[in-house]
């Protein structure tokens, strides 16, 4: 149904309805962890550079920056804006690095006679940091999809590397 013809649904900016998937797509993401046993939470401050933390302790964290790839690939970059206040400005770009969070989660929806089908790709900045491009093909990392073990180990770098070693990328 087009918005046209949707009497329900005003008719927006482009740029807004992106913003409003990235955050239905957040609030897909924490559902799922939390229906997976997962005690998950979205980060309320929008300067935040990741939206979702997981207790694993009582002292730690991991720390998840989720991102639509509906278009068939994951930007491995932030500081660029798809909505609300979009600026394209390669001063405020930056590669996603453990320090900023642990692992990106590409969101994958596809509306289908009114459900959905929700896909996630776990894509860990221990790898991310290695490579030298801004977003890798979905189908690059078919093996990352709905793979809650490489969630749960995206900080093990043996792991991690071992994982992603056939991933043909741009490596820095």
């Amino acid at each position: 149904m087009s918005a046209q013809s949707d009497p329900f649904r005003l008719l927006e900016p482009k740029g807004k309805d992106i913003s409003v998937k990235g955050d239905s797509n957040e609030h897909r993401a924490v559902a799922t962890l939390l229906e997976r046993g997962y005690n998950a939470s979205l980060v309320d401050l929008k300067n935040s550079k990741y939206d979702i933390v997981i207790e694993v302790s009582s002292t730690e964290f991991l720390r998840l920056q989720v991102k639509t790839a509906d278009s068939g690939s994951i930007s491995l970059i932030g500081g660029v804006r798809g909505g609300r206040g979009a600026i394209h400005s390669d001063a405020m770009k930056y590669w996603y690095t453990p320090e900023i969070c642990d692992c990106l989660v590409g969101v994958v929806s596809d509306r289908n006679n009114g459900g959905d089908t929700i896909d996630f790709y776990f894509v860990p900045t221990l790898w991310i940091e290695n490579v030298f491009q801004q977003s890798i093909a979905v189908k690059k990392i078919q093996f990352t999809k709905n793979n809650f073990e490489l969630l749960e180990l995206c900080r093990n770098g043996e792991y991690v590397n071992q994982l992603f070693n056939d991933v043909k990328v741009k490596m820095k």
